[in-house]
């Protein structure tokens, strides 16, 4: 059975990292850098929104007695 290269049809891959030109490598890399800070942000605000729920809820079942 041939590879898909051997039988000269073109084939779609993702250039490696290593060989994007210097500026799309850049800017690719700073795109995923804001993406992830993005992702750390808005899991912070979903930690931070959970403690505020859960301290409210021990607030009503105890804040009387």
């Amino acid at each position: 059975m041939q590879d898909r290269r051997e039988s000269g049809d073109p084939s779609i891959e993702a250039e490696p990292a290593s060989r994007r030109p210097g500026r799309l490598r850049r800017l690719v890399d700073l795109l995923e850098g804001i993406e992830l800070l993005v992702q750390a942000v808005r899991l912070v605000g979903w930690l931070l929104r959970g403690l505020w729920l859960a301290a409210g809820a021990l607030v009503r079942a105890f804040g009387d007695r």
